[in-house]
């Protein structure tokens, strides 16, 4: 075989494979968007989806996960003197924080330190202090695994930090804790995108080798394997059985 034909030949297989795995890949989304639609409209309850997306391979049903860090807060505010300022840093926060999107609610823990600083000639008016405050902050995901709810709460806070620094609020030392148990999202909120089936080739992964782009390509076909169904064994009428 010349190495020509060979790499006609692999070619080929890689062709083969890529369909193989986009045919899927779309089946992948019809099957999920007719399960949800099903648990959508009552025809099946959320286990029975839940255990034909397990049995299939697709992508689970999000939930609802709350995320928590603890922090270290920092911002500057005028107050009429140093009491009031550690006193109002206890309860609350700076609105900016309030009005972040996505939403991410921060609750003060103990005041670390409330320090004047210089007014300047043309900044008249009350005492303003730089205070830092042990704080814990909480946002909301909604993602399939407690793995990717870190990823995508780490994604929101550290999107707000540019914002908050223009106003001159810092958030350090974030630390994560782990994710609360989550809550059940609502069938008519869940989106229908299936995720790539776990163990598909990508096309930058394809073997030059013949042998091994055959394999590829008889994996991509026949699919993964499901689990045999589990049927229970039928009852003994007899007495006593």
């Amino acid at each position: 075989m010349t190495d020509t034909n060979l790499a006609d030949q692999i070619h080929t297989l890689h062709t083969d494979t890529i369909t193989a795995i986009e045919q899927r890949q779309t089946l992948a989304v019809d099957a999920r968007s007719a399960l949800i639609a099903a648990l959508r409209d009552g025809l099946i309850c959320r286990t029975g989806c839940e255990d034909a997306l397990a049995t299939w391979g697709l992508e689970p049903l999000p939930q609802r996960w709350t995320v928590s860090a603890e922090a270290q807060l920092s911002y500057t505010r005028p107050h009429a003197d140093h009491n009031e300022a550690r006193e109002q840093a206890r309860f609350g926060v700076p609105e900016e924080l309030r009005l972040l999107q996505p939403a991410m609610a921060v609750y003060p823990r103990h005041v670390i330190d409330v320090t004047p600083t210089p007014n300047g000639h043309d900044q008249p008016g009350p005492q303003r202090y730089r205070i830092t405050v042990q704080v814990t902050l909480q946002t909301w995901v909604t993602v399939t695994r407690e793995a990717d709810a870190h990823d995508a709460a780490r994604a929101i806070v550290e999107g707000h930090l540019p914002a908050l620094a223009g106003a001159g609020i810092t958030l350090t030392g974030l630390t994560w804790q782990a994710a609360d148990d989550p809550d059940d999202v609502p069938p008519d909120d869940i989106d229908t995108v299936a995720q790539p089936v776990a163990g598909t080739a990508q096309l930058t992964e394809l073997a030059d080798d013949l042998t091994a782009a055959a394999a590829a390509r008889d994996a991509a076909v026949q699919g993964p394997r499901r689990p045999a169904a589990q049927h229970p064994r039928p009852r003994d009428p007899r007495p006593g059985r």
